[in-house]
């Protein structure tokens, strides 16, 4: 008979070394700056705030601040953790710095690969003493003094609970409370698309009935995140659910939300990052694809003889050519790995989740990853 496992959330010894080495930056440091990637998500906001309030508990004397990468307002799905009340923009932080002739000892990275993907935060990161990465994303870029990665982790989350269990069995005690288990419920929830993605691993179950058994709230977590949405929201979903076609033999289901929807039912792009879930949905589909206009198509001037241009001096002599800003989201379903569909782009996640930009029209975008998407699924 084969042996029954129990799954635990325990701490991993392969860890130690990276988290004494954090532990000793965190302890030389006065300053320190936590901050995850632009357009932050669950995961992002999650490891972020559970990573600060644990500081706040085993080093008061630190001045800790939480960054936003980008100097605009986040997704209004997470306005319930009042980010403007926790979080600064880079803006707010580098003025605060000025102000109080502040230097910046330490910056901690969570949920992020690319230095770029720091948005204008990442000039604060590069202006630090040190920086540590905290992440658990393939792609990377040597951009950090040190960095704890683990490509298996379910989320970021994972890896700060693993410092917490360091920690708390180091000081031999309990240092978990309500408000950290529920930021890292949010960074474990949201990263496995409610625990349906391949990502949900055992050790995922075990650190949620943990996270649960010292105050997190499951129910009022998924309300807030997944039915709170604005009638808007609701009715941009049915847009995008309209506009669904298949492709490779319906092994892709794809669809977009224009500039115009956006404009039209007063939606900004960044509440609109969970969409892709609707085409994933798709039965038979492999690959989910949703792409974002983020803004109008740009106008480019027509090439005309000097007759034309003489003819048409007192009109206007432009049209639009379609080129604008997209933002596209992948997920996969079985083993076909959309990663490397976003690294085309020079974008990057996991096999089974990914993100990129693009500039071109919706049709050009789509056609590319459609060929792309091709090859992958042979």
């Amino acid at each position: 008979m084969k042996e029954l496992k129990t799954p635990s959330f325990v701490l991993n010894p392969r860890f130690i070394p990276l988290f004494e080495t954090l532990e000793a930056s965190i302890d030389e440091a006065k300053t320190i700056a936590l901050c995850a990637h632009t357009k932050p998500d669950g995961d992002a906001f999650g490891s972020v705030l559970a990573l600060a309030a644990l500081l706040e508990k085993v080093a008061p004397e630190k001045e800790i601040f939480c960054l936003l990468a980008d100097n605009e307002e986040p997704s209004q799905t997470f306005s319930f953790l009042k980010p403007q009340e926790k979080f600064l923009t880079p803006a707010a932080f580098e003025q605060t710095c000025r102000e109080n002739h502040r230097d910046l000892n330490l910056f901690i990275s969570l949920d992020t690969p690319l230095l770029r993907r720091l948005g204008h935060a990442g000039e604060i990161a590069e202006h630090a003493k040190k920086v540590i990465s905290i992440d658990h994303h393939l792609s990377r870029q040597l951009f950090a003094d040190s960095s704890i990665v683990d490509e298996n982790a379910a989320a970021t989350g994972v890896l700060v609970g693993q410092f917490l269990l360091y920690l708390q069995e180091k000081l031999e005690k309990q240092l978990i409370d309500a408000e950290i288990a529920n930021d890292l419920f949010l960074a474990l929830m949201t990263d496995t698309g409610r625990f349906q993605y391949q990502n949900a691993s055992s050790e995922c179950f075990a650190l949620a009935a943990w996270l649960i058994a010292n105050g997190a709230e499951p129910s009022f977590l998924s309300t807030q995140i997944y039915q709170s949405e604005p009638l808007a929201l609701l009715k941009l979903k049915a847009r995008v659910t309209e506009r669904i076609t298949l492709h490779c033999d319906g092994l892709l289901a794809y669809s977009f939300a224009t500039a115009d929807d956006f404009e039209e039912l007063g939606i900004r792009p960044t509440d609109a990052d969970g969409l892709v879930d609707i085409v994933r949905s798709v039965g038979g589909s492999q690959i989910a694809l949703f792409l974002k206009e983020l803004d109008q198509p740009i106008a480019a001037p027509v090439q005309e003889t000097s007759q034309q241009q003489n003819q048409h001096q007192d009109q206007s002599s432009k049209e639009v050519n379609g080129q604008a800003h997209i933002r596209g989201s992948l997920r996969a379903k079985g083993d076909a790995d959309v990663a490397s569909i976003a690294a085309h782009f020079s974008g990057g996640g996991h096999r089974a989740a990914a993100g990129f930009s693009a500039t071109g029209t919706l049709e050009s975008v789509a056609k590319e990853v459609i060929e792309l998407a091709k090859k992958t699924l042979r």
